[in-house]
């Protein structure tokens, strides 16, 4: 089955994880000059990322009632652990592992 992904949503993605990977590769501090080290605001909010931002799961358990299949997902955060059906076991998760991992590798 072939999901149909609207590019203007999946660049925005795209953009997203870009932008979140470079961040949490960087660490959520920055010294300063004198050697002591602050952490990152995000501009406009004074907050940092970590506080800010946390995962849609209405939108996304919205848009899973309307796809076919047994659906569970699970997202991990720092600060946080937010799930749809996340205790549900999938029997073929040791299978994609596998998969996951023959990628990774290659």
């Amino acid at each position: 089955m072939t999901v149909m992904v609207p590019w203007n949503r999946f660049a925005s993605w795209l953009i997203l994880a870009a932008c979140l990977g470079s961040i949490w590769s960087a660490g959520s501090t920055v010294a300063d000059a004198q050697g002591s080290a602050r952490t990152c605001l995000v501009p406009g909010f004074g907050k940092p990322l970590q506080r800010l931002w946390h995962p849609d799961m209405g939108a996304a358990i919205g848009y899973s009632r309307h796809r076919m299949g047994d659906i569970a997902f699970a997202v991990r955060t720092q600060r946080g652990f937010y799930g749809y059906r996340a205790d549900h076991v999938e029997w073929s998760a040791s299978v994609v592992k596998a998969m996951l991992l023959v990628a990774y590798l290659d």
